[in-house]
């Protein structure tokens, strides 16, 4: 452990209280991320739910974005308070890790391409059949009009958060690199 480790344990602490859902909550150190929501159990109903995955991914983009760095698709794994407090510890000194996550972010098709695909063959179909039922026409074509439009809005705004991540990390570290040019 480095010497930063009590400021990213202190930080991850009050990240997690305030993120989850029963703030002051007795909890396991060795099972944090369960405790963001209500009676947590132990397994993947976390994950497994709407609430769960929202307090989870709001916990990561909180810190991520308190730390200035990025998480991999494989720290959706990290359950225990020191899991993640190495894990800050080990992602802020290697800026390179942020960036390499980042490029894989957005190698990454939106997982909900395929939904996307359904909705806008629907809303063709819809649009064609409004001659036949044009009042109940107008109530299917809002629906997937509105998936479509929710869908690329979120798409959006993760390109737009990982675009000023990785200008925000590459500063960093030009910054870094100048302070130690200065300080031999």
């Amino acid at each position: 452990m480095n010497q930063e480790t009590p400021d990213v344990r202190e930080r991850l602490l009050a990240i997690f209280e305030e993120v989850r859902e029963v703030p002051g909550a007795a909890f396991e150190a060795e099972h944090l991320v369960q405790y963001l929501i209500d009676n947590p159990q132990r397994g993947t109903e976390l994950h497994n739910t709407f609430k769960g995955r929202q307090k989870f991914f709001r916990f990561m983009r909180t810190i991520e974005e308190e730390y200035t760095i990025c998480f991999a698709m494989k720290d959706n794994d990290l359950t225990s308070l020191e899991q993640w407090v190495d894990r800050v510890n080990y992602i802020r000194s290697t800026p390179k890790s942020s960036l390499t996550s980042i490029a894989n972010q957005l190698k990454e098709p939106p997982p909900y391409m395929p939904s996307l695909a359904v909705a806008v063959v629907f809303l063709f179909v819809v649009a064609f059949a409004w001659k036949l039922i044009a009042a109940y026409s107008l109530i299917l074509l809002v629906m997937p009009a509105a998936a479509i439009w929710f869908m690329y809005r979120s798409y959006w705004q993760e390109l737009r958060f990982y675009s000023d991540m990785k200008e925000k990390i590459t500063n960093r570290g030009v910054a870094t690199k100048n302070q130690s040019a200065n300080n031999p």
